[in-house]
C-alpha cells in the first residue's frame, strides 16, 4: 500500500483534482495534506475534502502554521506516513491513472528503493501540451559518455543526475520510508530539493525511471521553476559541493565527472584540483610561538651564526627591538612557508614598497633564514640568490615611526624590488604553492567563526565588524582574514583586534592574489571554521565565490557585502557563486526588499541588521560647558559659533567636496557658522584644493580622531552628503549624543531620523544651490531637531548597541551552526 503526501501552497484551482487523482488508485489507503500558510481557499478545501473521505484524507494543518516551505512540509508528511512506500505529489499536479499498479510491479521486479516514470506536461486547463522522459527528452545536451538507455546501471544513473535534474520535481518520487530515514529527509532548498534528494538516493539506494507516463506537471503562472534567480544555480552549487566532499567517490567516477563538467547549473564547474594545494614538503622552522618552543630573537646585527649552526639549514631567526604580535609573526610565517621565501621584512606602517619602517638603530624587524644571514647581519648578499618579501604589519595611527626607501640602503641596492618582492641574483620565483602550518587561533572556546572583510580600513563597515566581534568574543572564537591589499590613505583599525587578541591574517601581504585561493583551502584545513561571516566584499572573493563555496562546502556562509541597492556588490548578487551562501545580512529596509523581491533570495534566508556603536565609549555623560569650551579650544574653534561637521572617509561615495559646497555657501553668505572636514582618503587633495582655493577660513580638517565623545561634543550638528549608504555608524553616534543630522537620501537614514524627530533629508541629486537651500531650513529648526535628538538619546543607545546588534548576528550564527 502507498501513501500520498500533498504539501499545499496557494493552489485552490488545481487542489481537488490533485487529491481525486491520488485516491483514484486502491493502493493508496491514505491522502495526507497540510497547508503551508497558503493566501487562497485552499485550507478551506482541505477540510471539506478530509470531512468527504475520513479514513482515506488526513488534513494535518492544524500541526503547524505559517509557511515554512515545501521541505519542511514534506518532512513532516513523510515522517507520520503509515505506509512503508511514500508518494509526493504537488498540489498542482495529477497522477496518470494505474500509476500506483505499474510502481508496485516495479518495485517487485527491480528492487528499486525510488520509482520515478516519465512525465506528461499539462496546461493550467489540464491540456497535455508535452511531455518528458528523463535523459531522452533532457533540458540541455548531455556527454555522450552516459546512455540514456542504462540508466538503470547506479553508476549511469548517477552520472546523469550529476549532469542535469532528470528527475524534475518531487510528484515524479516513489521510495521507501526506510530510504527517506537514511537520506536524512530533504534539504532546505527553495528551488532544487527533489534534485538533492535524487541524487542522495542514487548515493544511498537505488533508483528506477519508468519510461512509462506517471504523472502529469503543470505549467502555470506561479509555477517555482519559473521564477528568475541566480538563487536557483546557488543553492545547486551549494548543495553540489557538499555532496561532492561527502561522497568522494562521484569525482573518482570518470562518467561521474564528465557528468558535473557538462552540468549548465554548475559552470563552471570547479573542481578539487582548482582548490587543493599541491602536496609538497611544508618549510620546516626553528621556532613556533604558539606552541612554546624556543625561537631566537637577534638583539644586535652582528650576532655570531652560532645559532644557525645549532638549528640546521633551515634555521630562522626573528630580529625584532621589541618583539612582534601574533599577526606580524603568522603573516611573516605564513609568507615564508607558501612562497619559500629566505625573508621577510616587516614593516610597520602601510607606506607601499620600497618604502619600509626602520628602528632607531637603522636595522629592521625581520624574520631570515642562514642563507639570509648575512644579508641582515653583515649588511651584504654578495653572490647570494635570495628572494624576500616585504610584510606590512599595521600599527596605530599615531604610532611614530621612521621610514626609509629600501633602494637607498647599500645592501639592498643589487636587489630587484617589484612591488613587495625583492629578489637577490637570478633566484627563480617558485610559483608552486607550499602547504602552510597554521598555529591554533587561541585557548578559548566555543564555535570558530572564519571572519572575511576586504580589508580593515578606518571606516564603518570595519568599526560594525569590530564591535560585534567584541561583544560576542566570549561565545565564540573568532580568526579574522582580509583579503585585500589596503591603501595608506585607508588607516588601519587592525590594532583594535590585536588589543583583543583576535587572530588576524592578511591574504594580501603573505602572497600574490593567484595564490589566495590555495591559501584559503589551508586556512580551512587547519581551523575547520564552524561558521564564515563575510562582513564586506572584496573583489577577490566576488570573483572568487563558487572557489570559496566548494572550500567551505560544509561551512555555513553569511553573507554581508552591500550597502546599496543600486551601486557596488547589488550588482554582483544574481551570481550563482554568491547566491550559493547559506544566509544574507541586509544592513536596511531598502536593501532587504531588493535582496527578497528581486534577487529572489528565499525570505527565511534573509536579516536585517543595523550597525553597531559601541556604548562604552558613547555612554558618558554629555560635556560640562566648561569641557565644550576646552574642547572647541583644543581644535581652534570658536565656543559662540554652531559647528557643523563632514565625518568619514574623503570618497566619491561620500562625497565631501559637496560638503565643501555647503561651507562655501555659508561663508559667502556672511554666516559665522564653522565646518569640520573629518577623514581622510583619495579625495584629500581635492578637498585641500578647494579649501585653498576658496579660502574657506570656516572649515578646519581633520585627518583623524580617535575620540568619539571628544568628536561629537564639539560639533552642533552632522552633514551627510553620500550618494549611497546603509546606515551610517557616524550617524548612530552622532544622535546617540543628541545631535542632529541633515543627510541626503539614501539607505535607511530618513527612517531613523523621521522616528526620532532628529534631523531630515534631501534628494541626493540636488543642485549645490538646492541643497544649500535645504541646508538652510534644516538649520532654522536645528533647536527642534537637537530636541528630538537628546529626547531619544537613551533610546538610540540602546537599540543599536554592540550589545543588542551582536545578539542578532550570534542568533544567526547559532542557528546555522546547529543546522
Amino acid at each position: 500500500m502507498f501513501s500520498v503526501v500533498i504539501p499545499v501552497f496557494n493552489h485552490e484551482k488545481y487542489l481537488h483534482d490533485a487529491v481525486m487523482s491520488a485516491l483514484q488508485s486502491r493502493l493508496v489507503n491514505e491522502v495526507l495534506l497540510v497547508d503551508d500558510g497558503s493566501k487562497d481557499r485552499s485550507p478551506e478545501i482541505i477540510t471539506a475534502l478530509a470531512k468527504q473521505h475520513p479514513n482515506r484524507i488526513r488534513d494535518l494543518t492544524p500541526m503547524s502554521s505559517g509557511n515554512k516551505g515545501a521541505h519542511v512540509r514534506l518532512n513532516q508528511l513523510c515522517e507520520v506516513a503509515k505506509n512503508e512506500w511514500i508518494a509526493v505529489l504537488n498540489s498542482d499536479d495529477v497522477f496518470v491513472p494505474g500509476r500506483f499498479e505499474v510502481i508496485q510491479a516495479l518495485g517487485r521486479t527491480t528492487k528499486a528503493d525510488m520509482i520515478c516514470g516519465s512525465l506528461a506536461i499539462i496546461n493550467e486547463d489540464g491540456s497535455i501540451i508535452g511531455g518528458k522522459k528523463g535523459l531522452l527528452d533532457p533540458e540541455y545536451s548531455h556527454p555522450s559518455s552516459i546512455d540514456p538507455n542504462m540508466l538503470d546501471d547506479p553508476q549511469h544513473m548517477l552520472a546523469a543526475l550529476c549532469n542535469q535534474n532528470i528527475i524534475a520535481t518531487t510528484s515524479n518520487m516513489t521510495f521507501r520510508k526506510s530510504l527517506f530515514h537514511k537520506i536524512g529527509g530533504f534539504a532546505d532548498l527553495r528551488y532544487t530539493h527533489d534534485w538533492n534528494f535524487a541524487l542522495l538516493a542514487a548515493l544511498v539506494g537505488k533508483v528506477h525511471i519508468s519510461s512509462s507516463y506517471l504523472t502529469k506537471y503543470r505549467i502555470h503562472g506561479s509555477n517555482t521553476i519559473k521564477e528568475r534567480s541566480g538563487h536557483i544555480d546557488g543553492e545547486i552549487r551549494r548543495f553540489f559541493y557538499k555532496l561532492l566532499a561527502d561522497y568522494m567517490q562521484i569525482e573518482a567516477s570518470p562518467l561521474c565527472r564528465d557528468g558535473l563538467i557538462g552540468n549548465q547549473h554548475l559552470a563552471p564547474y570547479v573542481t578539487q584540483n582548482q582548490i587543493a594545494i599541491r602536496e609538497m614538503e611544508t618549510v620546516p622552522f626553528s621556532f613556533n610561538w604558539s606552541r612554546s618552543k624556543e625561537f631566537y630573537r637577534v638583539k644586535s646585527r652582528h650576532l655570531s651564526k652560532h645559532p644557525f649552526a645549532e638549528l640546521g639549514e633551515h634555521a630562522y631567526v626573528l630580529s625584532s627591538r621589541d618583539g612582534l604580535n601574533f599577526r606580524a609573526l603568522e603573516n611573516s610565517v605564513a609568507a615564508i612557508q607558501h612562497n619559500g621565501y629566505d625573508f621577510v621584512i616587516l614593516s610597520h606602517a602601510l607606506e607601499e614598497s620600497p618604502v619600509v619602517t626602520i628602528n632607531s638603530d637603522g636595522s629592521f624587524d625581520c624574520i631570515f633564514n642562514a642563507a639570509a644571514a648575512s644579508l641582515f647581519l653583515e649588511g651584504s648578499a654578495y653572490g647570494k640568490k635570495l628572494r624576500g618579501r616585504i610584510v606590512r604589519n599595521a600599527l596605530k595611527e599615531n604610532w611614530p615611526h621612521l621610514t626609509d626607501d629600501l633602494s637607498n640602503i647599500p645592501a639592498f641596492q643589487p636587489a630587484s624590488i617589484d612591488g613587495p618582492e625583492i629578489t637577490f641574483g637570478d633566484r627563480p620565483h617558485n610559483r608552486s604553492a607550499h602547504k602552510i602550518v597554521f598555529p591554533e587561533t587561541s585557548d578559548g572556546t566555543g564555535p570558530l567563526i572564519l571572519v572575511l572583510p576586504i580589508f580593515l580600513a578606518v571606516g564603518g563597515v570595519e568599526r560594525n565588524t569590530i564591535e560585534v566581534i567584541r561583544a560576542l568574543r566570549h561565545r565564540y572564537r573568532f580568526l579574522v582574514i582580509t583579503t585585500e591589499r589596503q591603501l595608506p590613505h585607508q588607516g588601519s583599525l587592525h590594532y583594535q583586534l590585536d588589543e583583543l587578541n583576535i587572530p588576524t591574517l592578511d591574504l594580501a601581504e603573505i602572497a600574490d592574489r593567484s595564490d589566495h585561493v590555495s591559501i584559503m583551502h589551508s586556512i580551512n584545513d587547519a581551523y575547520k571554521p564552524d561558521a564564515v561571516w563575510i562582513c564586506n566584499g572584496s573583489p577577490w572573493l566576488a570573483d572568487n565565490a563558487e572557489r570559496i563555496r566548494r572550500i567551505f562546502s560544509h561551512t555555513p556562509i553569511v553573507d554581508q557585502q552591500v550597502y546599496d541597492t543600486e551601486y557596488g556588490w547589488i550588482n554582483r548578487y544574481n551570481d550563482p557563486g554568491i547566491q550559493s551562501f547559506d544566509h544574507f545580512i541586509a544592513i536596511n529596509q531598502r536593501i532587504k526588499a531588493k535582496f527578497i523581491s528581486e534577487i529572489r533570495i528565499p525570505p527565511h534566508r534573509v536579516s536585517l541588521i543595523y550597525s553597531a556603536i559601541n556604548t562604552s565609549k558613547l555612554s558618558r555623560p554629555l560635556a560640562s560647558p566648561d569641557e565644550f569650551n576646552n574642547l572647541r579650544i583644543n581644535l581652534g574653534l570658536s565656543a559662540d559659533s554652531k559647528c557643523f561637521a563632514f565625518i568619514g572617509r574623503l570618497t566619491s561615495q561620500k562625497r565631501p567636496l559637496h560638503f565643501l559646497e555647503i561651507a562655501r555657501a555659508s561663508a559667502a553668505s556672511g554666516h559665522d557658522d564653522q565646518f569640520l572636514l573629518v577623514g581622510d582618503g583619495e579625495l584629500g587633495v581635492d578637498c585641500d584644493r578647494f579649501i585653498s582655493d576658496n579660502s574657506l577660513s570656516n572649515v578646519r580638517r581633520i585627518k583623524y580622531y580617535d575620540d568619539s565623545w571628544a568628536m561629537m561634543n564639539v560639533i552642533d550638528g552632522l552633514i551627510i552628503t553620500s550618494a549611497f549608504e546603509g546606515l551610517p555608524i557616524v550617524l548612530l553616534e552622532a544622535l546617540s549624543f543628541g545631535r542632529p543630522a541633515f543627510s541626503t537620501d539614501v539607505g535607511d537614514v530618513k527612517i531613523v531620523l523621521q522616528e526620532y524627530a532628529a534631523g531630515c533629508i534631501y534628494d541626493a541629486g540636488a543642485t549645490t544651490t538646492e541643497a544649500w537651500e535645504e541646508f538652510l531650513v534644516w538649520r532654522g529648526n536645528l533647536e527642534r531637531y537637537t530636541d528630538g535628538a537628546r529626547r531619544h538619546r537613551v533610546d538610540i543607545l540602546d537599540r543599536f548597541s554592540s550589545r543588542a546588534i551582536a545578539r542578532q548576528y550570534a542568533d544567526i550564527f547559532d542557528r546555522l551552526i546547529k543546522f
